[in-house]
């Protein structure tokens, strides 16, 4: 399959850093969830993700048969402060993966465009980017809280192509979760996931989800796109 590739975007977190595995996620989640309920969110909404960020990404949707557009914004944000101060509690401790800049690299002297989609928050990433000297390559990043719904829904996805100039058959995603293979699915973009989760998803799953293509590692990226260019 020939694409005429015109960028590239990736998730963040344990596609090109590692940063997630430090993060207190149970305590998180039981102050996320105690918001939610306190703002008379159902129990049975609340309770269906263990991932509080999932269950942040969800509320765009569930929070619109309890509350108005204005009211779920304002949650939101009130969550969102929550996750952030859990997230840049270990921000110090990110680590770049291995082979993430090598790749960047090439990708640029391919002269495509380089986009970032995360479910971290703005605050933490652009910390974390300068770091790791990755801003420099980026030519739009999108955050938890950039306008849009996050992952797994397609919001930001489109968004960032619409803004990197393309049409999604231009664009391929790279990323490791299911979330991100169903945002890339619902947009229309050729997805590769980096198979990181080995012990929580199948290569079944992952397909199912929509990745085109599974890897091992970030290094196989270049050999990829050489074959669907």
């Amino acid at each position: 399959m020939a694409m005429k590739l015109k960028a590239v975007i990736f998730d963040l977190d344990d596609t090109l850093l590692n940063f997630g595995r430090n993060v207190d996620w149970k305590n998180m989640r039981r102050e996320v969830v105690e918001h939610y309920l306190k703002r008379t969110m159902p129990v049975e909404v609340v309770a269906e993700y263990s991932s509080p960020l999932l269950l942040y990404a969800r509320m765009f949707e569930f929070g619109k048969k309890f509350m108005s557009h204005e009211e779920v914004l304002k949650l939101q944000q009130e969550v969102n402060m929550i996750i952030e101060k859990y997230e840049l509690q270990v921000v110090e401790k990110a680590a770049i993966i291995p082979g993430s800049i090598e790749v960047l690299e090439w990708v640029k002297k391919e002269d495509l465009k380089i986009g970032i989609i995360t479910l971290q928050g703005r605050k933490v990433v652009q910390r974390m980017m300068m770091k790791y000297k990755i801003r420099s390559f980026a030519d739009a990043v999108y955050y938890r809280e950039s306008p849009g719904r996050p992952k797994p829904y397609p919001d930001h996805l489109l968004n960032c192509v619409k803004e990197l100039g393309c049409n999604t058959n231009e664009v391929i995603f790279i990323g490791d979760h299911t979330s991100d293979m169903f945002a890339a699915r619902k947009a229309g973009i050729y997805t590769i996931c980096i198979d990181v989760y080995k012990e929580v998803f199948s290569k079944e799953e992952l397909r199912k989800a929509g990745a085109k293509q599974i890897v091992d590692s970030i290094f196989e990226i270049p050999n990829i796109i050489n074959k669907l260019m």
